[in-house]
């Protein structure tokens, strides 16, 4: 059974929270299956304010201009560097040759920055709840529900074969239960989350 809060909260909108363990097991060799268990729920209130947040990734890009030839500075740098020893090479290496290049000619090359597309970032929620329990069974209720975001966002400790590892923590299932209703609705889907803060 969820743990649920307020106790009146039959009959309103609310949003049902259900942990999910992940493991893959072997079936056959070099073949393994994913398999999902169901682990504990609760169910909260649905926040007044529901934060979703999407974001693209963009940074900084040198976008070297090519010459005629196919000539970059950094390509010149290298094929000066080919007529030096091997040992000079070396000891300097194609990045003080061509900073060595740029000093002597009192030249700098143009890196021409660019804003290059990294691609989607991972979309993110963000749930605030005041929560004050009215009576001593949801104070107690309140505990257990902290006390499960807590445990299920963290990983377990274990041992594969001589290495100390983590298991991943498990993941959560959100669910939109509407106003009047004691089951769920596909009204808003939400894949499973991963809860990366509880404050």
């Amino acid at each position: 059974m969820p743990i649920i809060f307020p106790s009146d909260l039959h009959g309103k909108p609310s949003l049902k929270i259900t942990t999910v363990e992940v493991i893959t097991q072997n079936i056959k060799k070099q073949e393994q299956q994913i398999k999902r268990i169901v682990k504990e729920s609760v169910i909260l209130p649905l926040p007044n304010e529901l934060t979703d947040q999407m974001e693209q990734g963009w940074g900084e890009g040198e976008a070297y201009k090519i010459d005629l030839k196919g000539n970059t500075w950094k390509s010149l740098g290298e094929n000066i560097s080919k007529y030096l020893s091997k040992k000079a090479t070396a000891l300097l290496g194609t990045g003080a040759i061509e900073n060595t290049l740029s000093l002597n000619l009192r030249k700098s090359i143009n890196p021409h920055t660019e804003v290059i597309y990294d691609g989607p970032k991972y979309r993110t929620f963000s749930f605030n709840w005041t929560l004050q329990p009215s009576s001593e069974k949801e104070a107690e209720n309140l505990k257990e529900i902290i006390r499960f975001l807590k445990k299920h966002s963290l990983p377990e400790s274990g041992q594969l074969y001589t290495l100390d590892i983590f298991n991943y923590p498990d993941t959560f299932k959100l669910e939109i239960i509407p106003a009047g209703s004691s089951t769920t609705t596909n009204l808003i889907k939400f894949e499973d989350c991963v809860l990366e803060s509880v404050q």
